[in-house]
């Protein structure tokens, strides 16, 4: 039986699109190319920001990724390449604790 991971070698990244499809999309992609271990797709978020000198608002999906800190590029990278914003949220954020049966399960899914 292998250590159990280290919870700071795991970030939740955030992003957020104008659409349901959209965000399903990206979650596929992230799957697919393996570097994430899961995704949540949530409905609902009113945003309000500044944009252009002025506060806007927009209804948005908010997509919760759970990866490993070394693919958080591969993660960029499809997100500028496919998103429909030209400045896409994208945060990464640490973990800082979690179950061990859990981060393991995290590491083996984005296992190369």
């Amino acid at each position: 039986m292998s250590e159990p991971p280290e919870p700071s070698e795991f970030l939740v990244v955030l992003t957020s699109t104008p659409t349901e499809d959209e965000a399903l999309r990206i979650v596929q992609l992230l799957l697919e190319a393996k570097v994430i271990a899961g995704g949540k797709v949530l409905p609902g978020a009113v945003s309000r920001y500044w944009w252009q000198g002025r506060i806007q608002e927009a209804r948005e999906w908010v997509v919760l990724l759970k990866t490993a800190r070394g693919r958080f590029q591969a993660i960029q990278d499809v997100i500028h390449r496919v998103h429909s914003y030209r400045v896409p949220e994208l945060i990464a954020l640490p973990i800082v604790d979690g179950a061990p049966s859990y981060l393991a399960w995290l590491r083996d899914a984005v296992a190369p």
